[in-house]
């Protein structure tokens, strides 16, 4: 599948890189008025450092893999901000490239570069993490040293994060459920202990508390022959959800 982002950012740094490049010193020179003797020093230009390009090149593949995670990210959190979080975060990394490539001075434009890729994704990182259950934040001290304990786990070592930490928190997510029978306005605890026991009881807390995250009014399920389908209504429009199994 061809992401239109990813060819559009790739042409423009391609395009960018060889119209800089091409014409560095004639371009610095007369921009900036340099004299002559510094563009002998310079040299004729049609030249490039290794070294200088291989920062840039590594903060143009991070940010082509973290905004195609943005995107995913926000669709499947049901984000009302999505085009605004994925214009922010596409322009202002095409805005560093630019400014990496135009600004003579190399590690001020790298800085620049940096601040254009770190800002909004934090941004969103920030956002995103006041909306979602603590075990799925990112770049907290647990998702760190699970990501490390994943490395380990794949190098054969035996992690060691968390290791202080219940992995799963066995009361789920923070949703209360009260019973009560109908025609009666008391709670009716045994029926909500009976409820407790069910197999599924877990299932529908996790389904009433993201419910609850995407700002749904209301659920809807319709069992199939296999499943259970689910759709939350968002500002009054239906939404597939994860269906359950039979």
């Amino acid at each position: 599948m061809i992401r239109p982002r990813l060819v559009l950012a790739t042409f423009a740094v391609l395009c960018l890189g060889a119209a800089t490049g091409a014409d560095a010193a004639e371009f610095a020179g007369a921009l900036f008025a340099q004299s002559q003797a510094i563009d002998a020093h310079r040299g004729p230009g049609m030249y490039l450092n290794l070294y200088k390009l291989a920062p840039v090149l590594a903060i143009y593949l991070l940010w082509t893999r973290t905004s195609y995670w943005v995107d995913d990210d926000a669709r499947e959190l049901n984000n009302l901000k999505l085009e605004l979080w994925n214009c922010l975060i596409f322009f202002s990394g095409l805005l560093g490239l630019a400014m990496v490539w135009v600004i003579p001075i190399y590690f001020l434009g790298l800085i620049l570069l940096l601040l254009a890729y770190f800002v909004p994704l934090f941004a969103y990182i920030h956002s995103r993490n006041q909306a979602v259950p603590d075990e799925d934040r990112v770049l907290t001290p647990y998702h760190l040293g699970e990501v490390m304990n994943g490395l380990l786990r794949r190098a054969g070592m035996k992690p060691i994060f968390n290791r202080g930490e219940a992995a799963v928190d066995r009361t789920g997510p923070p949703i209360v459920f009260i019973g009560k029978s109908q025609g009666s306005p008391k709670e009716d605890p045994a029926r909500v202990a009976q409820a407790e026991e069910s197999r599924s009881y877990m299932s529908a807390k996790e389904l009433v508390y993201d419910a609850v995250l995407r700002r749904a009014t209301d659920i809807h399920l319709e069992p199939t022959s296999e499943r259970l389908s689910t759709r939350y209504r968002i500002d009054g429009i239906l939404h597939a959800a994860e269906p359950f199994d039979r």
